[in-house]
């Protein structure tokens, strides 16, 4: 395997782990609070994005969203 391979790769491991212990820790919000995140996000022309079970909004992370949220 190629460097840059290996290196996404353990990045990839590295991240999914984060999300699982900051959801122990934190908690996440109900699938309700979710959705409003993302409305009032979108209403104010801002970026929204899902990465590793991450909700991102303006590049800033926001919460955690369990895979079973259905969201979008």
């Amino acid at each position: 395997m190629n460097p840059v391979a290996l290196l996404a790769q353990a990045t990839h491991n590295a991240t999914s782990g984060m999300a699982n212990a900051l959801m122990n820790v934190v908690g996440a919000p109900g699938p309700e609070e979710v959705h409003e995140m993302i409305r009032r996000a979108k209403a104010a022309d801002k970026t929204v994005s899902i990465n590793n079970n991450c909700l991102f909004i303006d590049y800033q992370f926001a919460c955690y969203v369990p895979p079973c949220y259905d969201v979008f």
